[in-house]
């Protein structure tokens, strides 16, 4: 399989979007991917969540998850399995010109485990 496009790149925590990179807003959108669903959340600068939304993990579903995060103006994406089952999305997205990180899932099993329940659920992971 080849590599993911140059631009999308490994998540570094310590280092947020900023607000006015490449002329993009502060917003920033994650997404749990699976073999047939992506699960995508749109939080503002302060963590504030947007909207939340599943789409199918078919060609128009990344068309419909594209617009949708147009819509509304996430200017970074993470992505958990941006490598696997989310990388058809994420090289839709790149093509559009949108930042994309791939989310390790350890993240979001780490992250998981510090909340109150220990749920797994696929708004939660893309939060």
């Amino acid at each position: 399989m080849p590599a993911l496009p140059s631009c999308t790149a490994r998540i570094n925590p310590s280092k947020p979007a900023r607000a006015g990179e490449r002329g993009q807003t502060a917003r920033t959108a994650g997404i749990d991917s699976h073999k047939d669903t992506l699960t995508a959340c749109v939080v503002d600068r302060t963590g504030q969540q947007i909207g939340i939304r599943t789409f199918v993990n078919t060609g128009p579903g990344h068309t419909q998850a594209a617009g949708w995060l147009a819509q509304h103006r996430a200017g970074r994406v993470g992505i958990e399995g941006a490598g696997s089952y989310g990388r058809a999305l994420a090289v839709a997205l790149v093509n559009n010109g949108t930042q994309v990180v791939e989310v390790p899932p350890q993240m979001t099993a780490r992250d998981r485990r510090r909340q109150r329940t220990r749920q797994k659920t696929d708004e939660v992971d893309a939060l």
